[in-house]
C-alpha cells in the first residue's frame, strides 16, 4: 500500500515538474522576443497643472471589496510592497486608484501565465 502511495506522489510530481519546465521555455521565449523588441517609455515633458491627474483615494473597506481580501490579506499584500498606501494620520490609511489598478493588472498577468 505504502509503494502504490509513493509511486502516485512520484507521477505528480514529475508531471507538476514538466509543466513547470513548459511554462519556463515559455517564459524565457518571451524574455528572449523582449530583449530582441525592447520597449521604449518616455515620460510627459510638460507638467502644467492640465497634464497631472489627480488621483483618487480610496479608503481601506473600499479596496478590501474591490479586491475581495480580507484586511490581514490586504495588509500582506502592502507589506510586500505590492500595493502603496498613504497614511493621513494615526487612524486613517488611503489607497490610491493608480496603485490598485496596478495591482490588479499584475495578478490577472500572473493568472494568463499559469
Amino acid at each position: 500500500m505504502d509503494l502504490k502511495v509513493l509511486f502516485l506522489a512520484i507521477n505528480q510530481l514529475s508531471s507538476e515538474v514538466e509543466e513547470q519546465k513548459k511554462q519556463i521555455e515559455a517564459l524565457k521565449t518571451e524574455v528572449a522576443e523582449l530583449k530582441a523588441n525592447p520597449v521604449t517609455v518616455s515620460a510627459p515633458v510638460s507638467t502644467s497643472k492640465k497634464d497631472v491627474l489627480i488621483d483618487e483615494l480610496m479608503n481601506t473597506q473600499d479596496v478590501m471589496k474591490i479586491l475581495g481580501v480580507s484586511f490581514n490579506t490586504l495588509y500582506k499584500i502592502y507589506k510586500q510592497g505590492l500595493i502603496e498606501r498613504i497614511k493621513i494620520n494615526q487612524r486613517r490609511i488611503r489607497y490610491t486608484t493608480s496603485s490598485v489598478q496596478a495591482y490588479i493588472s499584475s495578478q490577472s498577468k500572473k493568472m494568463k501565465v499559469a
